[in-house]
């Protein structure tokens, strides 16, 4: 079985091994988990014959067989097959911290790259508090697709991301408005992804408020529509709202494979939630209520292993959620334990 360039970049931060050109990462500690057999998946090591087709799942995660089938779907993921687009019906409501969780959870099991990226087309991005580091913009990205750069791999890529703490790439916002950078525009933003789309594991893309021009439209190609609310009352409802305007535009399909997710913004939310979200799981392919995390709620890089239970929990169950179908596990082979670390295109809604 062949290896890309990726993959093998991918082996190496799973062992904590730093990927050419990068600098080291810690290694993953957890439990050691055989991949079933699949066809076309890479998942050989030949510098390790004891862990070929092995992956490993992080103490902090436990054990399970939710978290052990998220692990092999994941890790079984065609490359440029996964598209996960985040918006909501209201602005601030937490996309840019869930895009780097989701994106930094999914980089710990797959075995390409996994990129995150902010499509929204603001000089500003919560993303760059999310992942930081040293690297270029979405612009810098724009600018290699525009002159006709064709992308051989994800290699080129790594100069234009940051490398978040579980390895996740990020594509953050162009701050500067010059004459020579400008933010892109949403289209420009789905040019970049469709370009290095077809490289990776998954990319998770922040997208903006469903109510601007192309969302809506996009929403139809993305594998895996997440519209993320609030935790109240009113956030709940006003997404369900944007569902109903989705179904009475025809995009019933969309609706019916969209995922919600409610993230907390405070300890304890009202108690009304849950009544909106228990009517809101009949509408959706699955409801996933986010609970407040001290961690997520403080404006700095996001590392899914120093959450509490409940917020690792909950962010499983979004991934697995977020998962295409096809991508069921056979059953799985017993866990070994180890102190070893191992280890991808849009209109007016109104138009």
């Amino acid at each position: 079985m062949t290896s890309t360039p990726h993959h093998g970049d991918a082996l190496a931060a799973q062992r904590g091994r730093a990927p050419s050109g990068t600098s080291a990462m810690p290694p993953v500690v957890g439990r050691r988990r055989r991949l079933p057999p699949a066809t076309g998946i890479a998942v050989a090591d030949r510098d390790d014959p004891d862990m070929d087709g092995i992956v490993v799942v992080p103490r902090e995660f436990g054990a399970g067989r939710v978290v052990d089938q998220l692990w092999q779907r994941a890790a079984r993921l065609p490359i440029g097959t996964s598209l996960i687009g985040l918006t909501s019906a209201d602005g601030g409501v937490g996309r840019s911290t869930l895009t780097a969780a989701l994106g930094g959870l999914l980089a710990l099991a797959a075995m390409h790259p996994v990129l995150a990226v902010d499509a929204t087309a603001r000089p500003w991005s919560g993303l760059t508090d999310r992942v930081r580091g040293d690297g270029g913009t979405l612009w810098d990205a724009l600018q290699a697709v525009k002159t006709g750069a064709r992308v051989y791999g994800f290699g080129a890529a790594r100069s234009w991301t940051r490398r978040g703490a579980t390895g996740v790439y990020a594509l953050t916002a162009e701050p500067q408005r010059t004459p020579q950078r400008r933010p892109p525009t949403f289209t420009e933003a789905v040019q970049v992804i469709s370009a290095l789309g077809p490289h990776t594991s998954a990319v998770v893309a922040e997208l903006p408020v469903a109510d601007v021009s192309g969302v809506w439209r996009y929403l139809t190609v993305v594998t895996a529509p997440v519209l993320v609310a609030r935790a109240s009352v009113d956030g709940v409802r006003h997404a369900l709202h944007l569902l109903a305007q989705l179904r009475a535009g025809g995009l019933d399909a969309v609706a019916d494979r969209a995922v919600l997710a409610v993230v907390a913004s405070a300890p304890q939310p009202p108690r009304e939630v849950r009544a909106v979200c228990h009517q809101a799981a009949s509408r959706v392919r699955s409801v996933v209520r986010v609970p407040f995390d001290e961690h997520l709620a403080r404006p700095e890089p996001v590392d899914v292993r120093r959450c509490r239970r409940a917020t690792r929990v909950a962010l499983v169950a979004l991934a697995a959620a977020c998962m295409p179908d096809s991508m069921v596990p056979s059953q799985p082979a017993p866990t070994r334990q180890s102190d070893a670390g191992l280890r991808h295109a849009g209109g007016s809604p109104t138009s």
